[in-house]
């Protein structure tokens, strides 16, 4: 019997591949201490993880002025390209579930608002890069669901549906702009409120696997 065609799956990498806490938190301290910002307790920060750098400084610096957040940003990059990626920690489970799904036959992606360049470090540091069709970045002014379009330009000839993964309301506004089914996960950095639009919310990579499994056979 010929196996479905194999599902385009695009996965968030902060809050749903990596736990990125430490790493960002230090990095955004080091960035308001650059700029003569007292630094905040990490459970302040720790909403901002997955949001895109210019809408996080804005924020916490109460500015849109472009100067400040420029400069805001290259100090968090300058912290977090040399150390903080490092600080990442890789989920339980992660490394198996992608190993499966590629050997499932599954096209794999990230789609991340990070600089790519970053996101490309991240992966190739804790070894994962290797089980993804394409790795792509939002950089600052680039809106998610538009490397969502080019990555559905990729697959355009596959009749099976295609998932967007991820943590945060982006991730679900993103994937639905884009026309992808949306699965949440719990294990990020989301209020649970973010992830109503999903069709399903997993608690564990096993049960992702699962959930993508059954999905492909129906």
């Amino acid at each position: 019997m010929k196996m479905p065609d194999g599902q385009t799956i695009v996965f968030d990498l902060d809050g749903t591949l990596t736990n990125p806490r430490k790493g960002i938190v230090r990095s955004i301290n080091f960035a308001l201490g650059g700029l003569g910002q007292k630094p905040l307790p990490e459970a302040a920060l720790t909403r901002f993880i997955g949001p895109p750098l210019k809408e996080i400084f804005s924020e916490l610096l109460c500015t849109g002025d472009e100067d400040t957040l420029t400069k805001a940003i290259h100090l968090f990059r300058q912290r977090y390209f040399d150390v903080g990626y490092r600080e990442n920690r890789l989920y339980d489970g992660i490394p198996s579930l992608l190993s499966t799904l590629k050997g499932d036959g599954n096209p794999l992606y990230i789609a991340t608002t990070k600089r790519e360049d970053i996101a490309r470090k991240v992966a190739g540091h804790f070894g994962i890069a290797g089980y993804f069709n394409g790795i792509f970045g939002c950089d600052l002014d680039t809106p998610k669901a538009e490397i969502l379009w080019t990555i559905m330009k990729l697959n355009s000839a596959k009749k099976s549906p295609a998932f967007m993964i991820g943590d945060r309301g982006s991730d679900m506004a993103a994937g639905a702009e884009a026309g992808l089914r949306l699965i949440g996960v719990r294990w990020g950095f989301g209020a649970p409120s973010e992830l109503l639009p999903a069709e399903v919310v997993v608690n564990t990579p096993t049960e992702l696997l699962n959930y993508l499994r059954h999905s492909r056979q129906n």
